[in-house]
């Protein structure tokens, strides 16, 4: 990424952000569109019990991952000794969370 200037690389970034969130609103849309269809009001309703819920699977999962991720790129660029337990803490949290979610 030598040669370009800051902004160019963060409005690249912030470029694809924006992109993905509009990937997941336009797939939340469709959704939406065949269960009204399919299953009608009663569809909906329950659709709209469930997004907040997805929505906070998504938020943990992207937080655990992307966080994790960071702070090992860090500490591998600093050759750091700790940089693999970011990636196992990452590991082992994702498992007991998922476990915690499919035992209730």
């Amino acid at each position: 990424m030598k040669g370009t200037s800051i902004n160019r690389q963060f409005f690249k970034y912030i470029s694809q952000n924006i992109l993905g969130m509009i990937g997941i609103s336009a797939y939340i849309l469709a959704d939406t569109f065949f269960i009204s269809f399919a299953e009608g009001a009663n569809g909906i309703a329950a659709l709209n019990l469930v997004l907040p819920v997805y929505s906070l699977i998504f938020a943990i999962g992207s937080m655990m991952g992307v966080g994790s991720a960071i702070r090992y790129s860090i500490a591998q660029a600093r050759k750091e000794q700790t940089a693999e337990l970011y990636f196992f803490n990452a590991i082992f949290y994702a498992e007991l969370h998922f476990q915690c979610f499919c035992q209730k």
